[in-house]
C-alpha cells in the first residue's frame, strides 16, 4: 500500500488490492501455462528429483542472457528467503555492467541447496549461457556448498568471498576488540606483509584465535584476503552488495505468502 501510494499519489482500499490480485491470477494462470508464456520471452528449466517431484524452475529472459554475454567476467551469485508460499530460497546470479551496476542474467528458485542442487543450478546456468569461457571470477558468499560446487563446474576460475560475511563470520566468533579489528586488516589490508603482522598480533593477544584462524581459514586465504587476490580480476566486487540490491529491489514486490505462479509471474516482470 505503502509502496502504490508513493509511486501514484493515492492511497490504496483493500477491495482494490483484492481486485488486482483477482486481475492477476486471472493473467498468470496456472503453472504451466505461465511457464509455456515465459518461454516464449526467455528459457525456462523445470528440474525433477528422482521421486519425479519438481525441485528448481530456473529462468532467464533473453535480454539478461544477451547482458551476460557483454559482461560475462565477474559473476555475483547469492540468494535470498521468504518471497514465495513454499519457502523456497531465489537465487540470482548477477553481472557488472559498463556504468557499475549490477544487472541480473539468471534466476533459479530451488527447493534445497545442498551441494548437488547448487551444482545442477551452475550447470543449468552453463546450458542457457551456451558459451561461459569468458568469466573469469564467482562472488559467493561463506557457502561450502557453493564453492565446491564452483569448483567442479568451473575450474579454472577465481572465487572471491564476499568480505562483509567474512567478516561478520569474524565478529561472531572473536568477542575481543583488538582481535576483530586486526582480522578486519587481515582481510582488508593489500601488503602481505601486514597481512602475516595482523595475525601475528592476534596470536599474542588470543592464542585460541589466531590457532583457529590458522587451521580453518588461511588455507582459503586466496578467497578472502585483499593481499591475497589483489590480481584477480574483480570488478571491485570484494562483496555481494550488487547481488544483494538486486534481492532488495525484487523483494519490494515479492511476498512470502504468494503462491509459486505469482513469484514466477512478478519476477518476469
Amino acid at each position: 500500500m505503502d509502496l502504490a501510494h508513493e509511486k501514484f499519489g493515492k492511497a490504496l482500499l483493500y477491495n482494490d488490492i483484492k481486485n488486482m490480485r483477482t486481475k492477476i491470477n486471472k493473467q498468470i494462470g496456472c503453472l504451466e501455462e505461465l511457464l509455456h508464456r515465459l518461454r516464449q520471452t526467455g528459457t525456462v528449466k523445470v528440474l525433477q528429483d528422482n521421486a519425479g517431484f519438481v525441485s528448481k524452475i530456473i529462468f532467464a529472459r533473453n535480454d539478461m542472457i544477451d547482458v551476460y554475454h557483454k559482461f560475462p567476467e565477474v559473476v555475483g551469485i547469492d540468494c535470498t528467503y521468504k518471497t514465495n508460499k513454499m519457502g523456497w530460497p531465489l537465487y540470482q546470479f548477477v553481472v557488472t555492467d559498463g556504468f557499475g551496476r549490477g544487472r541480473t542474467v539468471l534466476f533459479a528458485l530451488t527447493r534445497r541447496e545442498t551441494f548437488a542442487d547448487i551444482k545442477e543450478i551452475l550447470q543449468t546456468f552453463k546450458r542457457f549461457m551456451v558459451d561461459t569461457s569468458k568469466t573469469l571470477t564467482f562472488t559467493v558468499d561463506c557457502a561450502t556448498a557453493q564453492m565446491k560446487a564452483l569448483k567442479e563446474e568451473f575450474p579454472s576460475c577465481n572465487i572471491v568471498l564476499c568480505l562483509f560475511h567474512v567478516c561478520k563470520a569474524f565478529r561472531r566468533k572473536f568477542p575481543n576488540q583488538l582481535v576483530k579489528k586486526w582480522l578486519y586488516g587481515m582481510a582488508h589490508t593489500r601488503s602481505y606483509d601486514r597481512f602475516w603482522r595482523y595475525l601475528n598480533l592476534i596470536s599474542i593477544v588470543d592464542a585460541e584465535a589466531g590457532a583457529y584462524i590458522r587451521r580453518y581459514w588461511l588455507r582459503t586465504r586466496k578467497y578472502w584476503a585483499a593481499s591475497c587476490n589483489r590480481f584477480t580480476i574483480s570488478m571491485g566486487n570484494n562483496t555481494n552488495n550488487r547481488v544483494e540490491n538486486a534481492h532488495r529491489h525484487l523483494k519490494r514486490y515479492l511476498r512470502k505468502g504468494d503462491p509459486m505462479e505469482l513469484t514466477l509471474w512478478k519476477i518476469w516482470r
